[in-house]
């Protein structure tokens, strides 16, 4: 049943940094969604509007694409799954 589910994308080893990235990333993305969410809900309340609910999605974007514009990208050491 070994490598039963094996494909192709998952034959190539990321230096054992998958897990936490992917933890990583799953982490803040559950924080960052509970905090949109309150922000959007906050400011709907607040001008009983959607504009600066919008306002804020389109700004947490803006500022997405700078910092991943700017983020290093992991080294790829050559593993391969054999």
């Amino acid at each position: 049943m070994k490598g039963l589910f094996r494909t192709s994308v998952l034959k190539i080893e990321i230096g054992g940094q998958t897990g936490k990235i992917g933890g990583m990333t799953m982490g803040l993305g559950i924080i960052g969604g509970s905090v949109g969410v309150a922000a959007g809900s906050v400011a709907l309340h607040i001008t009983g509007a959607y504009h600066v609910s919008v306002l804020i999605v389109v700004g947490v974007c803006v500022f997405g694409a700078v910092v991943s514009a700017f983020a290093k990208r992991p080294k790829f050491d050559g593993k391969v799954f054999e």
